[in-house]
């Protein structure tokens, strides 16, 4: 009579590594997914409460402002000043990029976790063909957060403009 021997055979084995090593993989994949999500999340949140920072601090400078108080240079598209504060406001898009303030009190006004495009059409302004004043004032930039080598899932952009009408 043969005795019977307690214990799992080499298939059972395989066969439950097998299975455990699929419902690894699968755990692993959603753990690394959700992350790059909140990630992807958690920049385009910085982008988008930068970007509107950004577009209020602006509107703040010249909302009660001329036509006439409104300086610009039709070529160099990246800067506009308003005269009576002293206040340029200004894109940089070599170096340390960023949209600053420049007056008394410099500040900048985009986050340093988010890097700013689109800086040479920063500002187009309309003017009167009656008085030359300055009635239109209309900005453009782009914002961006994440890590461009880690493709689009890891990258987040956005264009941000806003069209302010100037009190005459």
């Amino acid at each position: 009579m043969m005795k019977k021997i307690n214990g799992f055979s080499l298939i059972e084995i395989i066969v439950v590594v097998s299975v455990m090593g699929f419902i690894l993989t699968s755990i692993t994949t959603v753990l690394v997914n959700s992350f790059k999500a909140k990630n992807r999340i958690n920049w385009a949140d910085r982008v988008e409460q930068n970007g509107a920072w950004v577009l209020s601090e602006i509107r703040k400078n010249v909302v009660n402002v001329s036509g006439s108080d409104i300086g610009y240079d039709s070529i160099n598209k990246n800067y506009f000043t308003v005269v009576s504060t002293g206040t340029t406001i200004q894109c940089i898009e070599t170096g340390d990029t960023q949209i600053a303030s420049v007056s008394a009190n410099p500040a900048r006004l985009s986050g340093e976790e988010v890097s700013v495009g689109g800086c040479s059409n920063f500002v187009n302004v309309t003017t009167s063909p009656s008085t030359g004043k300055v009635v239109n004032l209309k900005i453009g930039f782009s914002l961006s957060a994440g890590f461009v080598e880690g493709g689009p899932s890891d990258y987040v952009a956005k264009y941000f403009t806003s069209e302010i009408k100037i009190r005459n």
